[in-house]
């Protein structure tokens, strides 16, 4: 890191120190801007998807998700024929039917990839022990 102030920073993204801490609930983050982002929660201010009425606690959330109503939906289940944007996401969706756990295997020419997927937020892992450690993130365990 060039400056010390960005090694510090970097390094609360490590499990385990987390300093800032919500007034009101308590709930505690590694990063200023992940306890501001928490904090509008607490508003109870929602911004409304236009195309399907779902609500957001924040605007960024509602842009991310406007995303998928404006993409073009090229990747469709053969047993729903509902489509999707992402292969990813059709992936994901055809568990639904099948009640597969969280590993997907991609397969792109001879190469194999093993992805260890979180079913809380959806990030991807290449080792099992990788995905273990993240999921405490979620559980609140060290």
């Amino acid at each position: 890191f060039s400056y010390k102030s960005d090694l510090e920073i970097h390094l609360r993204t490590h499990p385990g120190e987390k300093p800032y801490k919500c007034i009101q609930c308590d709930k505690t983050f590694p990063m200023i801007v992940c306890l501001r982002r928490h904090m509008k929660t607490h508003t109870g201010e929602k911004y409304e998807c236009s195309q399907c009425a779902k609500t957001f606690s924040s605007k960024n959330y509602l842009k991310v998700h406007f995303r998928m109503h404006t993409e073009e939906e090229t990747h469709r289940c053969s047993q729903c024929d509902k489509g999707f944007s992402k292969n990813i996401k059709l992936i994901e969706h055809i568990r639904t039917h099948t009640g597969e756990n969280n590993t997907v295997s991609l397969e792109i020419g001879n190469i194999k990839k093993t992805h260890h997927q979180c079913i809380h937020c959806g990030k991807r892992f290449s080792y099992k022990s990788e995905l273990r450690v993240h999921l405490r993130t979620h559980t609140r365990e060290k």
